[in-house]
Parts: structure tokens; sequence; C-alpha cells
């Protein structure tokens, strides 16, 4: 089974204000969230993590705080705030796999994409703009 998900944000302190999370602090939102993941994710399926997984600065961190606490197999596609991703190469920021022949692309951030079965991609709508 796959699972897709985006903008976790552990361990970022501010996203509790920002995004008005119903939590007193971040070690409780975070401890929620894992608890979240795991009755719904098993040790076989594999997550997608669209990006803004964790406000930390390394991969052990991130490892040790999170990662070794959720179940699935993970794959992590970069964000703004994932700084812990870098490293010698790039991090991915796109993911594409066909799953029951449907092309399943995720992205962190917006964009555009044709619709490769249909070799058509619509035009804009344009926004009426107040007279």
């Amino acid at each position: 089974m796959y699972y897709f998900t985006a903008d976790e944000h552990y361990g970022h302190e501010k996203i509790l204000d920002y995004c008005k999370r119903p939590f007193t602090n971040i070690c409780e939102m975070d401890s929620e969230l894992i608890k979240r993941h795991n009755s719904v994710v098993s040790d076989e399926d594999i997550v997608v993590h669209a990006g803004d997984f964790a406000l930390c600065k390394t991969r052990e961190e991130v490892e040790e705080k999170y990662i070794s606490k959720l179940n699935g197999v993970h794959i992590f596609l970069q964000g703004s705030h994932d700084y812990w991703l870098g490293g010698k190469k790039s991090p991915p920021t796109i993911w594409m796999q066909q799953i029951d022949k449907t092309l399943i692309v995720v992205c962190h951030y917006a964009m555009r994409l044709a619709a490769l079965t249909l070799r058509k991609l619509a035009p804009f709508r344009t926004l009426a703009r107040p007279t």
C-alpha cells in the first residue's frame, strides 16, 4: 500500500502558531503525529513524504527522533524546511511512479503538468479583475 503525506513539520515549534495546530507544545504534536501515522501505516507500506517533514539540521537527528519511530518504507522529497536532506547530492523534489496503470506525480511545490495520457494541457483560466 502507498501513502502520501506532506507538511508534517516535526520539530517545528512555530508551526503550532502559523497553522493553528491544536497542541500545547511540539513534543505533544510530534508524539500525536507519530501515533496517528503508525495507526494506519504498516512496516511494509510505502510512504511518500512530499516535503517539510522535519525542521532539523542533520539526518541523524531526524532518523533518531522521527524516522526510527514511524512504520513504513519512506521516500522523502525536498520541501522548504528539509535542511537535513542536504548532502553530496541534491535530494529529489519530485517523485513519479506508475501504480495500477495510473501515473502518480508527487511534489511539494505547486506545479502544472500535462496529463500524459491526454497529451493535451488545458489553458489557464483568466481570472476576472475587479472593475
